[in-house]
């Protein structure tokens, strides 16, 4: 297997290109369903963040969590830099069912994250042909997908893919498939995190085993995912585990220092050192407060019901 260096990727694949893709994917449209009429009703209907659906118990659920998604937009944007490292945890604002989107019989331009959960590969192709826009997250649920309607997804704009629905392939089809996960890691945050096919999965780690540029985030007992990453990403959670060590630290230390000066008799005050731990403390507590809001908001970041 061949593979090729990531700086030929993007001289492949130039950035320029994104912004021709949606007006491609409005041709598709037109072809894919030509009774729709070519007028008014071709405008695209524009969402930012969109969950599809065929279930209507999930249509049910993913509609609950609108209103929390919308009124802590920008708390989500923020903390999206914190969530989405070696993977990501969509929001959305607005939940269609695939009846819905049939019945308005117009493209849908989607700008940042989809979230689709269909039950069969004849629902996806209901969907696929009214879905376009420059998305950059994707994540598919459900039952089966083909590898066809997952190309059709996978625009150049995407750089989180998250699968947790089965990829159905033929024999020939696999390296093809381990060729289009490997090729998609091009950048420092993209990554593609496969939690379905089994198979496709054993062949995608034996493919990237020895690999410059790509390295596998998986644990040796979760034989059945498979999270392809950029090799820089390695480096940014080390930062990051650093960091959480280093917090850890303050944290605990403080006390601990107390209870030594006591055992010692030493005094430890001093009017520049009290100066310096009420900032501290400030720091820490605005950290803290903060730290609890991004983990009681990071709790509602589920794609799918349990």
């Amino acid at each position: 297997m061949v593979l090729i260096p990531h700086f030929s990727l993007k001289l492949i694949m130039p950035r320029f290109r994104h912004s021709a893709k949606p007006i491609n994917d409005l041709h598709n449209v037109r072809q894919a369903c030509p009774q729709v009429e070519e007028s008014r009703s071709l405008e695209p209907e524009k969402r930012d963040q969109l969950y599809i659906t065929d279930d209507e118990t999930v249509s049910k659920w993913a509609s609950k969590k609108v209103f929390v998604f919308r009124t802590f937009k920008i708390l989500y944007w923020l903390v999206r830099w914190l969530f989405d490292g070696s993977s990501f945890s969509p929001t959305w604002h607005s939940v269609l069912s695939v009846d819905e989107v049939i019945k308005m019989g117009r493209p849908i331009c989607v700008s940042d994250t989809l979230v689709l959960h269909c039950q069969s590969i004849e629902a996806f192709e209901k969907v696929i042909p009214y879905i376009c826009g420059p998305y950059t997250r994707l994540m598919i649920h459900g039952g089966s997908i083909s590898l066809d309607q997952l190309k059709r997804l996978m625009k150049d704009t995407v750089r989180k893919v998250e699968i947790t629905a089965n990829i159905q392939l033929r024999y020939s089809e696999y390296n093809d498939a381990v060729q289009l996960i490997m090729q998609h890691v091009r950048e420092t945050r993209d990554n593609f995190n496969l939690e379905s096919s089994p198979q496709l999965i054993t062949e995608v780690k034996s493919a990237i085993e020895g690999d410059r540029y790509l390295r596998l985030f998986a644990f040796e007992n979760e034989p059945n995912k498979c999270n392809v990453v950029h090799w820089k990403m390695e480096w940014i959670v080390g930062f990051q585990l650093f960091l959480a060590m280093n917090y850890l630290m303050v944290i605990l230390g403080r006390p601990l220092a107390r209870i030594v000066a006591r055992h010692y008799g030493i005094e430890l005050t001093s009017p520049i050192r009290d100066d310096i731990l009420f900032v501290l403390d400030c720091v820490l507590n605005i950290f803290h407060y903060l730290l609890m809001i991004f983990l009681a908001l990071r709790f509602a970041l589920t794609s799918k019901p349990n």
